[in-house]
This record gives C-alpha cells, structure tokens and sequence, in this order.
C-alpha cells in the first residue's frame, strides 16, 4: 500500500506533466513487482515541457522519479538503480534517474560522488555520467515558482512553506487547478507531514473557494455545451465544425478538475463526431474523479 507521501508526490508529477509527456505511475520492473514511482518519456517539444518549471526540465528526456518521505540511504538509492538498470535492459532505452530526498542525504551524495553542477540551481546534484543517480534536495532549492511542485514534496518547513506560496498561486496559474485539488484531498495527512497545521483553516477557504470558481466554470461550459447540443438541422458539414467547442469544452473541464488524458483518450476525443455524447462525456467530467468515470 502506497504512504500518503507516494500518493501526493505521483499526483503532483502526474499532473504537472500531464499532456506534454506520458507518465507511467508504479511503473513495473519485474514480474516481482519491483516498481518506480514515476517513469517519464517526453513527447512533447522540449521548451514546453521545460516551462513547468524545474519538474519540467528534469523531465525533458526520458527519466524516472523516485520521491523519498525521509532521507535515503545509499541502498535506498541501489534498489532505484536496480530497477532503473533493469528498466533500460528491458526497454533498451537511456533513462535518468532523479531522486527527491527533503534533505541532503550525505551517504548518498558520497557514494555516487555527487555534486552541484553550473547548469543546475542550488539544490540539485549529478555524477559524471548519465548512469549516475541525480538527487534533488528539497530543502536546499530556491524559494520561486520553478522550484515550488519539488518543495511540495519536501517536509517540515519546507513543505508548510510550499503550501503558503501555493495558496498565493493567481488563479490563472497553470499549476492552480491539479495543486489545490491534490492538497484538499491531502489535508487530513499534511499536519503529520508538515509537523504542525500547516493547512490551515485560512489557506483551506481559499483552496475551497478556488475548487468551487472552477466547479462553477465547469457548469457553465457543460451548460454551454448542452445548449448548443439541443440544436438540430444543421447541415452535416456544420455540426462537424461546431463539435470543436464541446471537444475544448471537454479538455478545459478534465484538465480543470486535475484528469491526465493519455494520447489514446484524446485521440478518442477528437474523432468524435457525435454530439450528444459528447455532451454525455461532458456532464460525467463535471463530477468525476478519473478518466474511467467519464469513458464507461
């Protein structure tokens, strides 16, 4: 059974990166249920993978992260490398492995003689290979935008800190809509991970009048969408040509409530030439909590 740990630091990575890379949560290695917490292959261009911020970069080539509750040890990290080494046998493919540890794990910066590099902010340690592990230290990154979906993953003050600027996210903030659904459903854990309340009542009201000015917004594009759904006669050509407003209607509503679409879903999406049920997947996006609920 997964820690309230794995499950927030999978559904940050998973949506941060949701429709510019594929994510693969507990990922397999072997028939023996070895499993990475989240294996990464781009497909999106580069440069808009690397605009969500350090998370982003990191994940620019093909990678896996392995998100620590408490400072690894070096066999903590050789199981990872394992996996990884197996990965790459199976796949035959280079992957990166990034490690997110809260604080500096001295044994683990020893024996893969890690350090910082130029071309990474504080906070980040390579080896000199790409077979080496690289290791984020949440408690070291720098206090901006870039670093903020990491720092959630930390602990202690790090974490309750994340969780202030988090709150103070403009709404139209990309990461608003996955990182105040993804800390509501994490309240009830967050004073054991923080060490106080760090969620508090306050930061809990913006978050909920946040979610309920999204839930708004999606009732009125399924509105919207219904509406133009109850109209009848048009040509062949023109009903087309309209569905493209309820396909966005249903890409805005699931990318609103934090529901990763994969190539094939969308795909599905965009061959709809169906209306009604489009209309369908849109009233089932209003309220569900996967892409399941939606697609039955």
């Amino acid at each position: 059974m997964q820690s309230p740990f794995d499950a927030m630091a999978k559904a940050l990575i998973d949506a941060a990166l949701d429709g510019v890379c594929d994510v693969s949560l507990q990922e397999p290695v072997t028939p023996d249920a070895l499993y990475s917490d989240a294996v990464i292959d781009p497909r999106a261009p580069t440069d808009e993978i690397a605009a969500r911020g350090l998370l982003g970069r990191m994940a620019s080539v093909p990678c896996v992260i392995e998100a620590f509750a408490t400072i690894p040890t070096a066999y903590d990290v050789d199981r990872c490398v394992a996996r990884v080494a197996l990965l790459r046998a199976n796949q035959r493919r280079d992957r990166v492995l990034w490690m997110v540890s809260p604080s500096r794990p001295r044994s683990v910066i020893e024996a893969f003689a890690l350090s910082p590099d130029r071309a990474w902010p504080r906070g980040v340690y390579v080896g000199h290979t790409s077979r080496v592990p690289r290791l984020i230290v949440a408690s070291e990154l720098a206090r901006s935008r870039s670093t903020l979906l990491l720092r959630l993953m930390g602990r202690g003050a790090v974490l309750r800190d994340a969780i202030e600027e988090s709150a103070r996210l403009s709404d139209d903030a990309w990461e608003r809509p996955f990182v105040t659904r993804v800390l509501l459903r994490m309240r009830s854990e967050l004073r054991r991970m923080t060490g106080d309340d760090a969620f508090s009542k306050e930061i809990e009201m913006r978050y909920r009048e946040y979610a309920e000015s999204v839930d708004k917004m999606i009732e009125s594009l399924r509105v919207e969408s219904e509406a133009r759904g109850e109209a009848r006669g048009e040509a062949r050509g023109e009903a087309r040509g309209e569905l493209v407003g309820e396909r966005r209607a249903l890409e805005t509503l699931l990318a609103a409530r934090g529901i990763a679409v994969d190539e094939g879903t969308s795909a599905r999406i965009f061959a709809c030439d169906d209306r009604e049920q489009l209309v369908r997947w849109i009233a089932r996006a209003a309220t569900a909590d996967s892409i399941d609920a939606v697609f039955e």
